[in-house]
């Protein structure tokens, strides 16, 4: 769904001492993707690396040092596709900390994460993994590459509107710092912050057309609204449908929307 070079967006947490990060990978067209053919080698590799350096990085993290670990956990993610998200954050189940990668809405990439997943150790005191970035509390994020733009997630303001016949809530998300971000970093913003309240699965699954602006929304509801807009859509949707996700400029340029199956 991305196109564009790495990013980093610091993911300020409402935690004390360890703060999170997550990366973007460098987005190909699907002509240039790489070979299948090596990734059970590349997936072995990667956890070979990470059963030695696991105790390290949650050690690195622990002292809110995050952003030193993005460089070498970068590149091993990558090597396995460079197309890969990878986010680090609060474990979720009892571990300190949790790893999580991302397919950032590719159906093929959501495969291999799959797998990369069945291959992880089993969760310790240190890490837990996902294969999509997870639901956890959060202040915001900044984006790195903005020049450290906050997007602080108590001033968001959202306009829901629920389409039924699709069963997904399509979005208006309005931030004053989008002014400063360009579409694909309002994009980006946008959808990590929505990830953070619902987790990545929820809204491929539920969320429908979301637009950006930096205006002021009249009747704009804080960001939690669309949690609650999300949970009355789930008890009353029939699971007989499915949901088109996308993203739309300001100019009308549309992302390449993604099917999603209930």
């Amino acid at each position: 769904m991305w196109l564009g070079l790495v990013l980093v967006v610091v993911i300020v947490a409402a935690i004390a001492a360890a703060t999170y990060a997550h990366v973007s990978g460098k987005r190909q067209k699907p002509a240039e993707q790489i070979s299948s053919g090596d990734v059970a080698v590349r997936l072995d590799a990667f956890w070979s690396w990470w059963r030695a350096a696991a105790p390290r990085l949650a050690a690195t993290v622990d002292t809110g040092q995050a952003r030193s670990i993005v460089g070498e956990l970068s590149t091993r993610v990558h090597a396995i596709d460079p197309r890969l998200d990878w986010e680090t954050g609060p474990g979720l189940k009892g571990s300190r900390h949790h790893l999580a990668l991302s397919a950032a809405g590719d159906m093929e990439l959501r495969a291999l994460t799959e797998r990369w997943l069945s291959l992880a150790p089993p969760a310790d005191n240190n890490w837990e993994y996902y294969p999509a970035r997870q639901a956890f509390s959060r202040k915001g994020v900044t984006l790195a590459d903005a020049r450290e733009v906050l997007i602080d997630v108590d001033s968001v303001r959202v306009g829901l509107e629920t389409d039924s016949t699709r069963e997904v809530v399509n979005v208006s998300f309005s931030h004053p710092a989008l002014a400063k971000l360009d579409e694909l970093q309002r994009a980006r913003a946008a959808f990590l912050t929505l990830d953070n309240l619902l987790g990545e699965d929820g809204v491929e699954r539920w969320v429908g057309e979301i637009t950006t602006t930096a205006d002021p929304l009249p009747e704009g509801k804080p960001v939690e609204a669309m949690a609650t807009a999300v949970d009355a859509l789930r008890r009353a949707a029939t699971g007989e449908r499915f949901a088109i996700v996308e993203f739309r400029t300001r100019d009308g340029h549309r992302s390449s929307p993604q099917l999603i199956l209930p």
